[in-house]
């Protein structure tokens, strides 16, 4: 990658830097504490000379892990142990450190590229196939709600036409019904006239003939009104 380059570059230049100050403060030959040695940790504030053989901590025990003197790996107690050179210790401490750096670098390069490139476009790419799912949902639920909206419409129709038959059949069973009413209280009111009025011979003569007319025309109205009762 193109970034990596002047990343490379700087570590290069902090190990070439690091080889420089250990030249400088006298560390290829023997140990020397400086100051980013103690603040790296290496001496962990012991001191410069062997406790047991009073001389100088210039070695490195790999297998105790621990600084000793050239006497400890000869009559003390790191004999036959792995052993390095301080100098030689530190160096690969730090070389490591930078590679470690190094790693990270370029790990950190990966992850801000996968951030950058890989989720980015996954974010894009979310978001148009939710834009494109809710375009989607839009339309079948507009499809859906104008079906419904004409299935409404086609019922309330049936149902207004259905409304107005059924009022028009009563408007009509209520003319006829009241023109039969009026007929029958007619042909009522003229046969209480006649009984009332009518002499008796009179009304023995006139029987026959009033039954002919009023009353049967009576009779006639009262059976139909009767009988539409009971067919409804």
């Amino acid at each position: 990658m193109d970034l990596q380059q002047p990343i490379l570059s700087a570590l290069n230049v902090l190990r070439n830097e690091i080889r420089s100050a250990k030249e400088d403060s006298g560390l290829s030959g023997k140990a020397a504490v400086t100051s980013s040695d103690s603040e790296s940790g290496i001496f962990s504030g012991e001191s410069e000379l062997c406790v047991e053989h009073e001389s100088d901590l210039d070695w490195f025990c790999c297998s105790e892990q621990k600084l000793i003197c050239s006497h400890c790996t000869i009559v003390g107690s790191c004999q036959g142990h792995t052993v390095i050179a301080l100098a030689n210790r530190v160096t690969a401490v730090r070389n490591h450190l930078v590679d470690v750096c190094e790693k990270m670098q370029l790990q950190a390069l990966r992850i801000e590229h996968f951030i950058n490139k890989t989720l980015t476009a996954k974010e894009r790419a979310l978001q148009v196939e939710a834009s494109g799912a809710r375009e989607r949902v839009v339309a079948q639920v507009s499809v859906v709600r104008e079906a419904v909206e004409e299935e409404e419409q086609r019922l309330l129709e049936a149902v207004q036409r259905e409304e107005e038959r059924v009022e028009q059949c009563l408007l009509t069973q209520r003319a006829h019904w009241g023109q039969a009413l009026a007929m029958l209280t007619q042909t009522r009111t003229r046969l209480v006239h006649t009984l009332t009025n009518t002499p008796d011979i009179q009304l023995a003569v006139s029987r026959g003939k009033m039954m002919g007319t009023g009353w049967d025309r009576g009779r006639e109205v009262g059976e139909y009104s009767g009988g539409k009762k009971k067919n409804e």
